[in-house]
């Protein structure tokens, strides 16, 4: 959606940046909770003895 507005003049360079940066983290935080979720999982089935 920035990169919309900063191609209609309507939005800085920074503010694009800025949001792409967060999105970047956002998705980081998602791969990193989905890790733990199939860690916990595997984690589990070793406990419960399954493979």
């Amino acid at each position: 959606m920035t990169t919309n507005r900063y191609q209609q003049k309507a939005a800085l360079l920074k503010d694009v940046l800025e949001d792409q940066e967060r999105l970047a983290d956002a998705d980081r935080q998602q791969q990193q909770a989905l890790l733990s979720a199939w860690t916990a999982r595997a984690d589990l089935e070793r406990a419960l003895g399954e493979d």
